[in-house]
């Protein structure tokens, strides 16, 4: 059985990290010159809305293949939409083992578990499916700059590194700053001729279950989960690699 959608997917995933490659750039050259980025609630919600649609086409496929085509089959983000009532829950008996696996799939998204090998969460699935639905009523993904939350270290040979200094791992197993964290030059030790500054911050707005806030990273995690998480689906359910995203 071949999936339909496999190149749609493939197409979104290289949209969506090109756009955020270009979106980090953009953010880089407005942290080195304390300037705004344009419209960056508008192109980050394009990254996450390639993103999303990897989803909906993974659905889809689902539901062309496994079940009948005139239903309407969405993403299962949590184990609720696989219960008795909802479309994927006819799976439990046309392909119980391919029910299992999708069921094992969202509990390890409602339970913010991490994915093998990397710094992202299955949730941010979720999170992505979230900001975008937000972004449907509110035009824009909503965006917050804080100062003095990224350090530009200027080498004599014309090297720059921005980094972020955050103590440690969170229990959620990601990088998390610590309240009311600031950088500040003071705060770092180097060689003569380093010149430091502090750069502010380009995040989303909480509450919608990302792992990260900060834009560009969460725009890097967005792509990174859809091509880890849709490379499992069609790996169980069509015996595709599980490296088909990547």
């Amino acid at each position: 059985m071949a999936a339909a959608r496999i190149k749609d997917i493939r197409d979104n995933i290289a949209y969506a990290d090109d756009a955020w490659r270009e979106l980090s750039d953009l953010v880089a050259e407005a942290q080195r010159a304390d300037n705004q980025v344009k419209h960056i609630g508008q192109k980050a919600g394009a990254v996450l809305q390639a993103a999303r649609e990897c989803f909906d086409y993974c659905a889809a496929d689902l539901r062309d293949d496994f079940l009948a085509k005139n239903v309407s089959a969405y993403f299962p983000f949590h184990p609720d939409s696989l219960s008795k009532g909802k479309p994927f829950h006819d799976l439990r008996s046309i392909e119980p083992r391919l029910y299992d696996a999708l069921l094992s799939l969202s509990e390890r998204i409602r339970d913010r578990k991490v994915i093998p090998s990397t710094l992202a969460l299955y949730s941010d699935a979720a999170a992505i499916n979230s900001l975008v639905n937000s972004k449907k009523h509110h035009a824009v993904i909503e965006t917050i700059e804080t100062t003095d939350q990224f350090t530009i270290m200027d080498f004599p040979d014309g090297r720059v590194v921005v980094a972020r200094a955050w103590p440690g791992i969170g229990p959620d197993g990601v990088p998390r700053p610590p309240a009311n964290f600031k950088a500040k030059p003071e705060h770092w030790h180097t060689s003569p001729g380093v010149k430091v500054t502090s750069a502010k911050s380009f995040s989303l707005k909480e509450g919608l279950g990302a792992s990260r806030s900060d834009i560009p990273a969460f725009c890097m995690i967005s792509v990174l989960a859809a091509r880890r998480i849709l490379g499992e689906v069609y790996n169980f359910a069509y015996g595709e690699p599980s490296d088909l995203f990547s």
